[in-house]
Formats: structure tokens, C-alpha cells, sequence
């Protein structure tokens, strides 16, 4: 009976273990860390970073609307949830006093993920040709690790 129990234990023992270490690999979520600046209507700009997916925050309309997101532990990854869709965006890092693109945003898909190189400034740009509104329902941005099972990340459908 003693040997059952110590086997027992054992094994949960190992469970937890594995448990864990499954766990201590998930990005850190950054997000409630993070400074945001938006271009205007800045009284509803906590909306985007709240885990309340019903709240939102829009720009005006106007051209090349835009969010930045400052961070003082470096981001690995960043997933936009968009309430307004522009026809097409850039993620850019902080590179002196100039914005560099590091990601073209794809139009398709409302919900996207982008790997980053661990950077502490990022801007999501609107590109669009015309005034058009740049609106989020959610921004969440990740530092080092695997990213979280609930993060959707949409690809084309097979030919």
C-alpha cells in the first residue's frame, strides 16, 4: 500500500513538473505595462488595452491615423484586434527620430499576429491612400515565448 502511495505521489509530482514547465514557456502578456498614444481621441484610448473586447477606440477620419505602443521590456509579439480595418497598415519601430517599417499589415484579417525582434517603441500606421479610420477593440503585446493558444492566427485558405 505504501509503495502505491509513493508511486502515486511520484507521478504527481511529475504532472505538475511537466505542467509548469508547459506554462513558463507562454509569452508574458506586456500589455498592462505598456504606454499607448493614439493620434486623437485620446479620452477612450484605455479601451484598447482593457481585455474588454466589446470596448473600443476609433480614430477620427483623417489620413494616416495611427497607435503606438511603448514598452519597457522588449516585445517579441504583437496582436492587433481591429474594430476598424484600414485598407492597409505597416507596423513600425523607433529607430532614432525616423519610423521604420519591420511588418506589412495584411487587409484581410481582422485579428492579426505579428512576430517582433524585441522592441521597446512600435507604431501601427494607417497606409490608405484616402481619410479612412483606424479603430482597435483590443491590442495585446507579448514579450519572449511561445505564444498563447488563445491568439488568433488567420491564414489564407488552401488553394
Amino acid at each position: 500500500m505504501n509503495r502505491l502511495k509513493i508511486a502515486l505521489l511520484l507521478l504527481l509530482a511529475a504532472l505538475l513538473l511537466l505542467t509548469a514547465s508547459a506554462l513558463a514557456d507562454e509569452a508574458e502578456n506586456l500589455t498592462a505595462g505598456c504606454t499607448v498614444k493614439v493620434v486623437d481621441k485620446t479620452g477612450k484610448v484605455k479601451s484598447i488595452t482593457d481585455g474588454k473586447y466589446t470596448m473600443f477606440w476609433g480614430s477620427s477620419k483623417r489620413k494616416e491615423p495611427w497607435v503606438t505602443i511603448s514598452s519597457e521590456k522588449p516585445i517579441y509579439g504583437l496582436y492587433l484586434c481591429f474594430r476598424n480595418l484600414p485598407e492597409s497598415y505597416v507596423i513600425q519601430k523607433k529607430d532614432g527620430e525616423d519610423w521604420v517599417t519591420v511588418a506589412e499589415g495584411d487587409p484581410l484579417y481582422y485579428h492579426a499576429y505579428y512576430e517582433l525582434d524585441g522592441l521597446k517603441k512600435i507604431r501601427i500606421l494607417s497606409t490608405a491612400e484616402k481619410k479612412n479610420v483606424l479603430g482597435f477593440n483590443e491590442i495585446y503585446a507579448f514579450g519572449e515565448g511561445e505564444t498563447p493558444d488563445w491568439v488568433q492566427r488567420w491564414q489564407p485558405p488552401a488553394e
